[in-house]
């Protein structure tokens, strides 16, 4: 089924910014949720439910920082747990997370201690098993990025360093993360071509 949510989530002050990525996620018996960055440069969130498609702006939800990048990723963490990570314009990763009917901000880059993310790449996030989840991105040193949340704390791994990666070029790379309950794996292109 085609839907376009433009016209049945209801009257929008702003349209899809050209170039920015959109993500996806179907919840079972809950609906779709779909994700897109607007015209001026704040996050929103269209779902299916009771009553049709809706909107809601989460930045202005939260009072998040403005996008301003390329990545952006939208995943499960639980039941009645979305969450939405994107870069902002400081070049850290913010998380918009739900509880429950409430949303929130945090500054994932802040909290981790990572590096800072380069523009140009997208972001790959999953929840590998209940109470954890991971998010991907491409630096500005050109390594593979991890933030990694469980049990409650957060830790920031450079993959390219942890496995003695080649170099990923950030300017051409595509980054994809795939996993189930107890296997991840993260791709991406490397400086040679492969």
């Amino acid at each position: 089924m085609n839907t376009d949510t433009a016209g049945v989530a209801g009257p929008r002050r702003n349209l899809p910014q050209m170039g920015a990525d959109i993500a996806g996620l179907s919840v079972g018996d809950d609906g779709s949720r779909v994700c897109y960055i607007g015209e001026d440069a704040h996050v929103y969130l269209d779902w299916s439910g009771v009553g049709g498609w809706h909107t809601v702006d989460l930045s202005s939800a939260t009072n998040a920082p403005l996008f301003g990048g390329k990545g952006l990723a939208i995943f499960e963490a639980g039941p009645q747990e979305l969450r939405v990570c994107y870069v902002d314009r400081d070049s850290h990763v913010q998380m918009l997370h739900s509880e429950g009917q409430a949303w929130r901000i945090a500054d994932l880059t802040q909290l981790t201690g990572a590096g800072l993310v380069h523009q140009t790449t997208p972001l790959g996030g999953f929840s590998s098993k209940a109470g954890e989840w991971r998010v991907c991105y491409i630096g500005v040193d050109f390594h593979v990025h991890m933030l990694l949340v469980s049990a409650g704390r957060f830790y920031a791994w450079d993959l390219t360093e942890m496995s003695g990666a080649k170099v990923t070029v950030a300017s051409s790379s595509q980054l994809a993360v795939f996993a189930s309950a107890s296997l991840w794996r993260v791709g991406y292109l490397g400086s040679d071509g492969h």
